[in-house]
């Protein structure tokens, strides 16, 4: 039977998908502020966040800590291993990584074998890949730029190459003329968001 878990991130993308939905599938990972769309602050199951204006938040919040993973700051950076197999053998420190990346590495960590991403939407090619939820929350540095994207790309391409034995399912919502980035990784595929409620209708049908 799979483990799975479901990494939220706070892009735009998954704005119409009802997160109540996921409650009873698997382990949930959200990204910085998102428990704030719940009522109860028992969703997710897991917070992390590795910036220090997010974690002020959640501190002013009063949101509890034992739900949260901070992980240390040396994890906070992409793997010097991802510069060194692009020839880039004097990166000892790579780019600054961000609290999707690390939630998912969270879920690689604690051995989960299907991985739903939502609202991670640096694989969107144009300008929503930099929305955000919570845009109007955070401090400029702590926002995404195309750039960033478009690196993320690379760095989560090679991520999931490295672990061949979890299935990533990205979603992506029914847009019309969207475009995406591709990847060379044979175990991330991609779903929209109402294949996600059909799946899960199903099994709530059993």
């Amino acid at each position: 039977m799979s483990k799975v878990a479901f990494v939220i991130g706070n892009g735009t993308s998954r704005c119409m998908f009802d997160l109540n939905l996921l409650k009873g599938h698997g382990t949930t990972y959200g990204c910085n502020i998102l428990y704030r769309e719940s009522d109860n602050w028992q969703f997710p199951d897991w917070t992390v966040a590795i910036d220090d204006h997010p974690k002020e938040m959640i501190a002013e919040d009063n949101y509890p800590l034992d739900r949260c993973i901070y992980p240390p700051e040396e994890d906070c950076f992409e793997y010097a291993g991802y510069y060194q197999e692009m020839g880039q053998w004097g990166v000892k420190k790579g780019a600054r990584s961000n609290a999707g990346m690390n939630a998912i590495i969270e879920a690689i960590k604690a051995k989960h074998d299907v991985i739903y991403l939502l609202g991670l939407d640096f694989m969107i090619n144009g300008e929503q890949s930099v929305s955000n939820m919570f845009a109007d929350t955070y401090k400029k540095e702590n926002k995404c730029t195309y750039t960033d994207s478009k690196r993320r790309v690379r760095y989560f391409d090679w991520l999931c190459s490295k672990n061949a034995a979890i299935q990533f399912r990205m979603l992506f919502p029914r847009e019309p003329k969207q475009y995406y980035h591709k990847l060379e990784s044979m175990n991330v595929t991609g779903m929209f968001y109402d294949q996600l409620e059909d799946t899960i209708a199903t099994l709530n049908a059993k």
